[in-house]
């Protein structure tokens, strides 16, 4: 039951559409949060890989300034900066 209510978590990040800028990150272990400027709460986020990233490392997520753009429906989160670019596919199994 709780790795339904975890992936359920996770997901939620899935439904959204988000377009705009971290503002704020947090978090600790497994459990990490965004804060994006035009969007009230914040953001339980999970990455479960990067697909491709150009100008950022390999192992880079994100970082407060950078922009941030995920469709509704869609594991794909993109992240922007500077001319960099890296694509991170969200950990959601549904």
């Amino acid at each position: 039951m709780i790795d339904r209510f975890e992936n359920n978590q996770k997901c939620i990040l899935k439904d959204m559409k988000i377009k705009g800028t971290i503002v704020d990150k947090g978090g600790f272990n497994s459990y990490h949060w965004i804060k994006v400027n035009n969007i009230d709460d914040k953001i339980k986020i999970s990455i479960s890989k990067t697909k491709c990233y150009k100008g950022f490392s390999e192992d880079y997520t994100y970082e407060i300034g950078d922009s941030i753009c995920k469709e509704k429906n869609s594991n794909e989160l993109t992240i922007k900066r500077d001319g960099n670019i890296s694509i991170h596919i969200i950990a959601c199994n549904n």
